[in-house]
């Protein structure tokens, strides 16, 4: 479309299915999840954590999230939701087990929250292992 129509209506960037990522319309329409900052660059590790989908995230806030972000769909999960446990003590493993039970008890029933709560349920066991990894280790109580 941009290029058979280089000045059409579209605005922004277009996304596309191969290593361009993106081509350049005249203005930037996307913001940065996180800050809300204009930002319209997707970078091919720029994805959730929970889901994998792609989102925009900003030079400034990439630095502090330690490549651990999340959707739109998944952003209430940020505090407490992490594919890499290692860097966690034990008292913030707790923490976001705790807060996951939390979130998995508000969702208990029904088909319509049925992938949701199987993905809090894997996290919760990958924490408990983590925990148990950390016990044998002697590095909590």
């Amino acid at each position: 479309y941009l290029e058979a129509f280089p000045n059409g209506k579209f605005h922004g960037k277009n996304f596309v299915f191969d290593k361009r990522l993106t081509m350049s319309g005249p203005s930037i329409v996307g913001k940065c999840i996180y800050c809300s900052a204009p930002h319209d660059v997707y970078r091919s590790d720029d994805a959730c954590t929970v889901c994998r989908d792609r989102v925009l995230v900003c030079g400034d806030c990439r630095k502090g999230l330690n490549r651990e972000f999340h959707c739109r769909d998944h952003f209430y999960l940020k505090d407490c939701y992490f594919t890499s446990l290692l860097r966690f003590t034990p008292e913030q493993l707790s923490q976001q087990r705790s807060e996951l039970e939390s979130k998995l008890r508000t969702i208990r029933v029904g088909k319509k929250h049925k992938n949701i709560r199987r993905t809090l349920q894997r996290q919760i066991e990958k924490i408990k292992d983590r925990l148990g990894v950390l016990q044998e280790e002697g590095l909590c109580a």
